[in-house]
């Protein structure tokens, strides 16, 4: 006639596993005392110690996506009205016009720390790479709130992210976007050093934390 096998909980696995993980008592003791065989109660102890090191695994990158947040500021906050053009053919935001409101964000914002100048000659910022994630639709009438938060400056670079939303529901995030600003020589077309009173302005504009309206 053939055993029945006794299929086990999982706290009871992990009361074994970590007693095997203590090591009070031998592999061989707790299988004696369970009524288990030992190659089980190794397995269970081998998935226990494997499971921890995905936890921590997974806390090193909660905390990594912490930290990568904490590193950028809240530098600017403008509200965009939508336009009956903005809209694509099923009535809502056109894709492009995300881009567009992240833009002139970022347009404002520098030609209120003045670092747009004479555009294409001497040096300047140009965009390298933009992406946006869009997670609501955003349909008109209605006005765009986009903010924006500014990463630690590089030698030749910093990083932007954005935030959108509909101007009376701030709290509903619509789409996410983020762009690298590079430091460029016009004239040689290559990537150089910023400024050291560039990066003082950006470092200023970060440690002022609050939030400006450029459209007031």
């Amino acid at each position: 006639m053939a055993r029945e096998q006794t299929i086990h909980g999982a706290d009871f696995k992990a009361k074994v596993a970590l007693e095997a993980i203590l090591g009070d008592a031998t592999i061989s003791e707790l299988a004696s005392n369970y009524g288990l065989d030992q190659t089980m109660v190794s397995s269970w102890k081998i998935k226990a110690l494997e499971g921890m090191s995905e936890i921590f695994s997974h806390d090193a990158q909660a905390e990594a996506a912490v930290l990568e947040d904490e590193a950028y500021s809240e530098v600017c906050q403008m509200s965009l009205q939508m336009r009956w053009g903005d809209m694509d053919a099923a009535g809502h935001l056109n894709n492009t016009v995300y881009f567009r409101f992240m833009e002139q964000i970022r347009i404002t914002w520098f030609e209120g720390l003045g670092l747009l100048g004479d555009v294409g000659h001497g040096e300047g910022p140009v965009i390298v790479d933009a992406a946006a994630a869009f997670l609501r639709q955003l349909s008109y009438p209605g006005d765009v709130l986009v903010t924006m938060s500014v990463g630690l400056p590089g030698r030749s670079s910093f990083d932007t992210r954005y935030k959108l939303s509909r101007a009376d529901e701030p709290e509903k995030i619509c789409a996410t976007g983020s762009a690298r600003c590079v430091w460029i020589d016009f004239s040689r077309q290559k990537s150089v050093p910023m400024p050291d009173s560039l990066r003082n302005t950006l470092l200023q504009a970060r440690l002022t934390c609050a939030p400006i309206n450029p459209g007031s």
